[in-house]
């Protein structure tokens, strides 16, 4: 570890996940070649048996602690006491059912420091439950330059209004803390128990406020397609109808 590389902070929400792909998450991000790292475990008011689980994670590593929500408060909620609880310069977000190649924190962070960027967005290899693996759009479907600045960043958002999810999502991204307090008293005035379209709530607020946005090309955030999932769901539904 060097002393001169800035702390990231990675936020791993739990919520009812197969306590084996918790793991694979987890071990992924302790095996990352950037060491400087802190790795804070939200759980999301799981049972008792589960909390257990969650807890024995620690013993891992030494960058892990676990913060713990006594009911489930959604992951929008989870996400917020995550950054709550990271000292850190970068936040980033894994979820718990997904993992990152080995090098994934590194060039991120290698990335936003040469820009100077808020933002760092990497690209997404999603990978079906038949273990087959693609990259899904691009990063670029609004943007062929290596980075964004002010309004720019809000109108990608907007323009692309949803089309490449890899856009909206947090967890294919690297944020600088001081991005997050700006945008704190914005995010935090949400206090419900969101089930849906908290990604783009949170990337509403966050691009809004963002002064410099960079792309990686680095397919590193390995995104498990799970069919049975809610967005999965509505969006077949969606094409059934021929909307």
């Amino acid at each position: 570890m060097k002393k001169d590389e800035p702390i990231v902070g990675v936020v791993v929400p739990i919520y009812k996940v197969e306590m084996t792909l918790v793991r694979q998450c987890v071990m992924s991000i302790v095996n990352q070649t950037y060491k400087n790292i802190d790795i804070v475990l939200v759980d999301d008011g799981n049972d008792a048996d589960y909390a257990c689980e969650i807890e024995r994670l620690v013993n891992i590593d030494n960058r892990i602690s676990v913060v713990k929500h006594s009911e489930n408060a959604g992951l929008y909620r989870a996400r917020l006491t995550g950054v709550k609880n990271c000292s850190a310069e970068y936040i980033t977000f894994i979820d718990a059912d997904d993992s990152i190649t080995i090098d994934w924190i590194r060039l991120l962070v290698k990335k936003a420091v040469e820009d100077a960027s808020d933002i760092v967005m990497g690209r997404t290899i999603n990978v079906d439950e038949n273990g087959w693996k693609y990259v899904f759009n691009s990063n670029y479907s609004f943007c062929n330059r290596s980075s964004i600045c002010n309004e720019e960043i809000i109108d990608m958002l907007m323009k692309d209004g949803g089309l490449d999810f890899s856009i909206h999502t947090m967890w294919n991204k690297l944020y600088k803390k001081n991005l997050w307090d700006r945008a704190w008293g914005d995010l935090n005035r949400v206090d419900k128990h969101l089930i849906m379209t908290e990604d783009i709530l949170f990337s509403f607020e966050l691009f809004y406020y963002a002064k410099k946005m960079s792309f990686s090309n680095h397919d590193g955030y390995m995104y498990y397609r799970n069919e049975a999932s809610s967005t999965v769901s509505v969006m077949k539904s969606l094409k059934k109808k021929n909307y």
